[in-house]
């Protein structure tokens, strides 16, 4: 971060109420070399000069908006359950409404009655409630069963005649309402050139009142749209618009607001023309005022629409002052935009599936290539991305295939139909009367959507009421349906889906099998269940110790001691162990201080215990990180807790009535015993979370020969692929460990040498299977300790090819790792793969050698247990090892010189700072080496590298 970036998160940051941000890293630590930005024809980086940037940061945009709507979402009045369609449209079309048209129709009738007697003959009764009532249905009518004029439904021919128009209304009765009906009041209407006059004073307080109705009546999701809405209108009028693109070419123009979901429409306004000194334009005036007049301002709803509205001065404006997210597709020509990616041919957008991010301030922007580049800004996503499904064209067929889209587009398509939804329902039985009155056309369009709102309360009312019909019953059925598969998502999203489970299980059971029954994992991720409070639990059977009830049941096998029970002194379901005193003047040292006498014996103490068990530990873990958590040990993070348990043979008297049969007949217990599932062998979803876990599960099999054994059978009894596949990958990695096991030594006979190298050499090429670079890199290491160093340089060169950022790095600890963008693309190209073929494609494991191992080169051998190297280190020094031995200076500098250049970029990595020793030593820099050696002493207090050794052989010197 830059430092004139660095005052600008601050001041961000106090607007929001948190802290300054202290600028901890240096600018060196977070450049790079190799980052070659875009620039325009001058010369100037276009990245910097317009404030966008690649890295989307949290505190940068701000906190988050709450949705803090007015009430409950949904209806703001709930009818009985008898009630009909045509009550809820009285909720929306009220009295007051009605009495309004009445009013005004009467008197535009007398008027025209006075000024044009001729022209008005019949004569004028003011029409009643039920009577405009049934004009009013009767234009309903006509909207679905559809005549060529309005005469026809009056016909008396019997093949065209609709008796029931006649029944409820004479013709020249309708026509004369029809000809009359007005919305306004045109003796005060005022002239053209006067301050308050309008171009919709005609219908203007009638829109105002069916607005007011659809705003109070419902309040929408989060999820909004803004769109246009084009009635069809040909005669004269001065805002009539020509939209040659759209279905209705000639009409007038409509801003609506609608919910996504369902597509009620809670605002709408007629666009009458140009307005001098709107600022920042049209579309920024009609975005805003369709927030307010629809009452949604500051109460945190996400609006979405098309590229005529977005903007980024628009979207911040919302951000910021109207409390509102937008999302929307953008024009290439607005100001304010990310230059290097929204133009023609961005850079890195050239295949499908292909995305580019840039972000300022609370605007998030994006590039995605489809067919065509797909450009959209947003305040509300970050830059997250999902999965699209698409069709490919074959050369007989389409085959629909998932490519990696951004979430913003996703939920774009998903919530921009709201007003095009609603269109589409008003469109299907719209009453289509010919017109030369443009109020006439907008009070019916008016009309049409208070039907569409009225019918979705009426939808809605059939979840709310109880009390169902058949009819509704069978609609909220369906609704339920869909609402049980939603909550059945959101549980494989949250704990995992059925198959995801299963090679949970079938991993933790395979663990269990190869321990020997010395290890068990239990819990919920035993269960194949990873909560997000989820610890790795782990049962370790310690074959030490053996219980019994009683000293008759004691069985002498001289590996164990036994403890025996005694629930003289303790509360029900518990019991202390006693040692019997025979033992106690044998036991060791360190198991003395388990034990302390009293009245009733050699009592054992399980805080004694835990305290050693803690010691034990840290010869393989810094005591630092471990502690003591109730019965088990935990490391400081609570990510694992490690108990230790006695072991008994039988199933003892005092837990007889916890119910044994219950845990045989559990699914987990009978999956541990047949190893086998039916199941899809390609998995779509929770293949992320999945590989995560497999990825972070560190604690692998005991190398021996009988998990080989027990493999094999497995791998070739197993029913389904994915069986088979993890025995496959836990037999790979087992062949690796086999080798450093044998105890088997090296015979000066050429017989045995050779019968071994072919041993060793079969099991190493089986091991390569386990990921694609630390079994060949172990593979590299063979070779060189054979003296065959061009192989091991051929080895290695093929090995560090086949590297690639997308490859998942797995740390030799409990703690768990992330994905990045470029593994988490990587992932989704092969999520039709199977799980194993993924996970030993793309993991990356530590090299590993334990202290038997003859596979270690000469110059890395120590006094320790284990050995553990990041395979992209080792690779380089054992590359200088080899033309070292070859007595190419040239190349040993150049392999140094890259172990030297990479300790720059990874501070605190002893490892490295011992190969560049090392290799500094043989080539006799020993200053240098003994200054490297030292630096890696200073931090390493239990002397794991051997550090400290090889500073004291050099200063021996």
């Amino acid at each position: 971060m830059e430092k004139k970036d660095l005052k600008r998160y601050n001041q961000r940051l106090e607007q929001i109420g948190i802290g300054e941000l202290d600028l901890i890293e240096s600018e060196n630590e977070l450049s790079d070399d190799n980052y070659d930005p875009p620039v325009d024809e001058a010369g100037d980086r276009l990245d910097e000069a317009d404030g966008w940037h690649d890295n989307f940061i949290y505190y940068e945009r701000g906190l988050p908006h709450l949705f803090l709507p007015r009430g409950n979402t949904g209806p703001t009045t709930v009818l009985e359950p008898n009630k009909e369609p045509v009550d809820f449209f009285s909720l929306l079309f009220t009295n007051e409404i009605l009495q309004f048209i009445i009013q005004e129709t009467d008197r535009y009738a007398n008027k025209q009655i006075i000024e044009h007697p001729d022209e008005n003959k019949s004569p004028w009764v003011i029409p009643t409630t039920e009577e405009m009532r049934a004009f009013l249905g009767l234009c309903f009518l006509m909207g679905i069963n559809v005549k060529p004029d309005i005469k026809s439904y009056w016909t008396t021919d019997v093949m065209l005649e609709t008796p029931y128009f006649g029944k409820v209304m004479k013709r020249d009765r309708f026509m004369q309402i029809m000809r009359y009906i007005h919305f306004s009041n045109s003796e005060q209407a005022p002239l053209p050139g006067e301050p308050n006059y309008t171009a919709l004073y005609k219908i203007e307080s009638l829109m105002n009142m069916f607005t007011d109705s659809m705003v109070s009546q419902y309040i929408p999701k989060r999820q909004l749209s803004v769109d246009e809405v084009m009635v069809p209108f040909k005669g004269r009028l001065s805002f009539k618009q020509y939209m040659p693109a759209k279905p209705t070419k000639w009409g007038i123009k409509m801003w609506a607001i609608a919910e996504a979901d369902t597509g009620y429409v809670s605002f709408c306004e007629v666009y009458s023309g140009r307005i001098n000194g709107t600022a920042h334009g049209l579309a920024n005036r009609v975005v805003k005022s369709c927030i307010e007049k629809a009452n949604v301002t500051g109460q945190g709803y996400h609006v979405y629409m098309d590229n005529y509205f977005t903007s980024p001065t628009l979207f911040t404006d919302l951000f910021q002052h109207y409390n509102t997210g937008a999302c929307g597709t953008v024009r290439l020509n607005r100001k304010e935009l990310p230059k290097d990616i929204m133009r023609k041919n961005p850079d890195g957008v050239t295949i499908r599936g292909d995305m580019q991010f840039r972000q300022k301030d609370a605007l998030a922007a994006v590039v995605w290539k489809d067919k065509k580049n797909v450009n959209l800004i947003s305040s509300i996503h970050d830059f997250c991305w999902c999965s699209a499904a698409k069709c490919a064209a074959s050369r007989w067929s389409f085959q629909r295939q998932e490519i990696p889209c951004p979430l913003m587009i996703c939920d774009y398509t998903q919530y921009m139909g709201g007003v095009d939804r609603a269109d589409q329902y008003i469109q299907y039985y719209v009453f289509q009367h010919k017109t030369l009155k443009w109020p006439k056309r907008i009070f019916f369009t008016m009309l049409e959507m208070l039907k569409f709102n009225a019918f979705r309360l009426f939808l809605l009312s059939l979840i709310i009421n109880q009390d169902l019909t058949d009819m509704q019953k069978t609609m909220a059925m369906s609704t339920e349906k869909s609402e049980s598969l939603y909550f059945y998502k959101y549980l494989c999203q949250k704990v995992g889906s059925e198959e995801v489970l299963k090679i949970r299980r079938t991993n933790s059971a395979f663990f269990g099998l190869l321990s020997n029954e010395t290890h068990i994992v239990s819990g919920s991720k035993g269960e194949g269940l990873y909560f997000k409070s989820s610890d790795f639990d782990l049962m370790l059977i310690d074959s030490s110790f053996r219980v019994y009830e009683s000293e008759k049941e004691v069985v002498l096998d001289g590996l164990t001691l036994p403890l025996i029970m005694n629930t003289e002194e303790t509360q029900p379901c518990f019991t202390q162990l006693c040692l019997p005193y025979l033992y106690y003047h044998v036991l060791q040292r360190t198991f003395q201080n388990m034990f302390h006498k009293n009245h009733l014996g050699c009592m054992f103490s399980s805080e004694q215990y835990k305290l050693h068990k803690l010691s034990v530990m840290s010869n393989n873990f810094e005591t630092q990180f471990l502690k003591i958590h109730g019965p088990c040990v935990s490391d400081v993070y609570d990510h694992a807790d490690f108990a230790y348990c006695l072991r008994c043979d039988q199933w003892i008297f005092q837990a007889q009535p916890w119910g044994i049969n219950c845990f045989a007949s559990s699914e987990t217990l009978q999956d541990y015993q047949t190893q086998s599932y039916k199941i899809h062998e390609s998995l779509s979803s929770g293949k992320f979370r999945i590989l995560k876990d497999m990825i972070e599960d560190q604690f692998s099999s005991n190398p021996c020969t009988e998990n080989i054994r027990v493999l094999y059978h497995f791998l070739h009894h197993s029913r389904s692929g994915l069986s088979r596949g993890l025995v496959a990958l836990h037999f790979s990695k087992a062949c690796m460990f086999v080798q450093d096991a044998s105890n088997c030594c090296y015979s000066s006979e050429n017989k045995l040498q050779y019968f071994k190298y072919k041993y060793d050499l079969s099991l190493l090429l089986i091991g390569v299977h386990s990921d694609p670079v630390s079994g060949w890199m172990r593979l590299a290491s063979f070779f060189y300790v054979r003296k065959n160093y061009f192989a091991s340089l051929s080895v290695i060169n093929y090995t560090l090819q086949k590297y690639s950022g997308e490859n998942m790095h797995t740390i030799p600890c409990i703690f768990g790792n992330k994905f990045n963008y470029f593994q988490k693309y990587e992932l989704n190209q092969m999520k039709k793969e199977k799980i194993y073929t993924v996970y030993k494609t793309l993991k990356i494991s530590h090299l590993v050698f334990l202290n038997r191992t003859s596979t270690i080169p000469q110059e890395l051998q120590r006094s320790a247990i284990i050995y553990i190297y990041d395979p992209l280190e080792f690779g380089p020094f054992l590359s200088f090892l080899c033309y070292y031995h070859l007595h190419d200076i040239t190349s040993c500098r150049y392999y140094l010189q890259q172990l030297t250049s990479r300790i720059k970029y990874t501070k605190g990595n002893v490892e490295l700072r011992m190969f560049s020793a090392i290799g500094h030593q043989l080539l006799g820099e020993t200053n240098f080496a003994r200054d490297m050696f030292q630096r890696v002493a200073d931090v390493d207090f239990f002397n794991f590298t051997g550090a400290s050794s090889r500073l004291k052989l050099l200063s021996d010197i």
